[in-house]
């Protein structure tokens, strides 16, 4: 982690790049995170890694050690299940708005669509798991948008930082599931051209196959102490 530049925002900035590395593992599972170490790190007071550090504990990313301050807190298979289950219904819900408002969406948001599309399949191609997290939170976040619905993005949002933990861990055991980028294409498919419970349909098996295939690769790793499981993983 590189020190950060000085400014008002600086909790802000402390948040998002301890966010970043918890997410995409950097800082793995059980780590304690000891402030002064982070400040040092970053290049900044105590104060603004103590409000950041706060934060991360109120979102369950981290967890008391006692005396000893804070630790990552432990990925857990069942709660990351429970988080894809609601996916499957925020999901399916923003597929349908979003359909339903075709004939609203822009050209700018109908390119944007199509450039995650490509983007994802590029990074499929790489076979890096982090452009892979990054363009499928791109895709979701962009089908939340185009719902209309500021609760569905927000309640979406809140549930970012666990999956993206997830599925950088399944991603780094496992290739990915090349059919992902094929269900993100149907699904954009049916958006734009306004078939709303197409769109719907198939939103909610995508989230409800991929939250499968997660659980049951972070219960594999958890089997096997580490070892790659068999298989795809597909965000």
């Amino acid at each position: 982690m590189e020190p950060l530049a000085q400014h008002p925002a600086l909790i802000d900035q402390v948040y998002e790049k301890l966010l970043q590395a918890i997410t995409a593992g950097e800082i793995q599972p059980g780590e304690r995170l000891a402030q002064e170490k982070l400040a040092a790190r970053l290049g900044v007071s105590r104060q603004p890694v103590s409000h950041a550090l706060a934060m991360l504990k109120k979102q369950g990313l981290l967890t008391e050690l006692g005396r000893k301050g804070l630790q990552v807190a432990p990925l857990d298979a069942e709660r990351i299940r429970a988080f894809y289950q609601l996916r499957v219904a925020l999901d399916g819900l923003a597929a349908q708005l979003a359909a339903r408002r075709a004939a609203k969406l822009s050209d700018h948001e109908r390119d944007r669509l199509r450039t995650i599309l490509a983007e994802g399949r590029a990074a499929l191609m790489s076979g890096e798991a982090a452009p892979l997290v990054s363009a499928d939170h791109a895709f979701h976040a962009l089908l939340y948008r185009l719902s209309g619905n500021a609760v569905v993005i927000e309640t979406a949002e809140q549930s970012w930082p666990h999956l993206r933990r997830a599925l950088s861990v399944a991603l780094a055991r496992s290739p990915a599931n090349p059919r992902v980028w094929d269900e993100h294409a149907e699904i954009a498919e049916a958006v734009l051209a306004g078939h709303a419970a197409q769109a719907k349909s198939l939103a909610e098996v995508h989230a409800a196959r991929a939250g499968n295939e997660i659980w049951q690769r972070l219960q594999d790793a958890g089997a096997v102490d580490g070892a790659s499981p068999n298989g795809n993983a597909g965000p």
